[in-house]
């Protein structure tokens, strides 16, 4: 089993977002909304993360609504990309990728992305977002709702040519962050493989790309069968002395999870984190579907 760990920084900000209505009248309403609403929050407000998580919840739902492009995003056929100062609500812990391939890829590359979904999952409520892990450029990459995804099968996002945007930004492949997921209020987190060509990867281990808001001198992260039973598979770092971080706020970090010796079905896996001459525990716990290639 492969257990690693791999910090690196990221910086983000947070300005106040503008929005550009769109042509059709049916998304009119929701974008002007999210225009006049950002135009009337001071800067000084935003710069407050529960205020900038309230304000990200409802940019999601009137984006989800208009299925229009945000400012500075592009619309494609499959999806919306470009670049995106985007607020973030105020998790513990902030899943941004979950890859068990990342090709490694050129400019000018026809990107696909393949999952498993569950079978019983809503196909319409399937996301795929990409995003920097490292935030230069601030891109962003959010599919399209679409209901032709086939449950309890391996399905294929695609095309995502670099070349309409990644290649302008000069985002590498080496500082994307992938996920998908699916549901509503329960998600199912789905690992993907990133390719350029029809792939496969035999190698079931999993690398969750995650943000803490706040400093952690130590990290465990267990996973569990939906009947509350421990796995062998488990994750546990820390630092040497009670006032150190290891895991710093903000900051992009990743570990691997080694899921080969595991049946297909869901885990909960469990995230808790220590922070620094604290006796506070900050904790999330998020649903991967496994299947083995």
């Amino acid at each position: 089993m492969s257990l690693q760990c791999a910090p690196s920084p990221l910086m983000k900000s947070s300005p106040a977002v503008s929005a550009k209505p769109d042509s059709s009248s049916a998304s009119e309403a929701p974008q002007n909304e999210l225009n006049a609403t950002f135009r009337l929050i001071p800067n000084t407000l935003l710069a407050n993360r529960q205020i900038r998580g309230l304000l990200f919840a409802a940019l999601t739902s009137l984006w989800v609504s208009a299925q229009t492009p945000l400012p500075g995003l592009k619309e494609f056929g499959n999806r919306f990309e470009g670049s995106l100062i985007e607020p973030h609500a105020a998790e513990d812990f902030r899943i941004i990728g979950l890859h068990r391939l990342l090709a490694k890829f050129d400019r000018n590359a026809d990107l696909r992305v393949r999952f498993f979904l569950p079978p019983g999952a809503a196909p319409e409520t399937l996301s795929i977002t990409a995003m920097e892990r490292e935030d230069f450029e601030h891109y962003l990459m959010q599919s399209k709702s679409k209901s032709n995804w086939i449950a309890n099968d391996w399905n294929e996002f695609g095309p995502w040519n670099t070349k309409d945007v990644i290649d302008s930004l000069d985002v590498r492949y080496g500082n994307l962050a992938v996920m998908a997921t699916v549901g509503t209020s329960l998600l199912d987190y789905l690992p993907v493989d990133v390719m350029t060509l029809q792939m496969r990867d035999h190698v079931n281990r999993y690398t969750v790309y995650f943000v803490a808001s706040r400093d952690l001198r130590s990290l465990s992260v267990t996973v569990t069968d939906f009947g509350g039973h421990p796995t062998t598979v488990s994750f546990a770092s820390s630092c040497k002395f009670p006032d150190c971080t290891q895991f710093p706020a903000g900051s992009t970090q990743a570990i691997t999870l080694d899921f080969s010796s595991l049946h297909d079905g869901r885990y909960h896996v469990t995230f808790s984190g220590r922070v620094p001459l604290s006796t506070d525990i900050i904790a999330k716990t998020i649903s991967i579907y496994h299947k083995h290639q």
